[in-house]
């Protein structure tokens, strides 16, 4: 993933998060390569002792997974955050509208969801009641089938549908209330 090469591997992870740009970090990799000698040191020494003490024994697999989570938190951290992350489908969502509207009603929005609007989107939610002032309208997917550019209940358009890059299963709709 930092360098490309093997270049099948490199594909893999594109693969599982579309839309990841990936941007290497020196400082990431030298602390990564820094952990990754001292853990080879490590091993050096542990085989080269012939001496029997019980601690040694610890040394290495504690070492080794002092290791791998340094290694998960330097090189994959971008990664995971990207992937675990709720901020590209809120940047979606946000490139939709042209404005940043007063305020936004939600239907069958988890509560990650919610947060996730509101820290990253700083939008103001609302729960969706039909007589709302509100604009714009976020509905989970799973609760409408509405074909795209067709509206719901004569007063929402559906704009667009809004996935998560690294969830294919979670799937957003964002209507704008229609103007009579």
């Amino acid at each position: 993933m930092q360098t490309g090469v093997p270049a099948q591997p490199a594909m893999n992870v594109a693969r599982l998060a579309p839309g990841f740009a990936h941007s290497f970090s020196y400082t990431s990799f030298f602390i990564a390569l820094i952990a990754s000698v001292t853990w080879a040191w490590l091993v050096k020494w542990r085989v080269g002792r012939h001496r029997a003490a019980i601690w040694k024994s610890v040394v290495l697999p504690a070492g080794g997974a002092a290791l791998c989570w340094l290694l998960l938190m330097t090189l994959w951290l971008p990664l995971l955050d990207f992937a675990r992350s709720y901020r590209p489908l809120v940047i979606s969502a946000l490139a939709m509208m042209p404005t940043k509207p007063a305020c936004v009603s939600t239907l069958g929005l988890s509560r990650s969801q919610i947060a996730a609007f509101q820290f990253h989107g700083q939008l103001t939610l609302m729960p969706f009641v039909p007589s709302a002032a509100c604009p714009w309208l976020i509905a989970e997917d799973a609760s409408l089938h509405t074909p795209l550019g067709q509206t719901i209940n004569g007063s929402w358009h559906l704009r667009g549908r809004i996935g998560h890059p690294a969830d294919i299963t979670e799937e957003l709709s964002l209507f704008s209330r229609q103007i009579r």
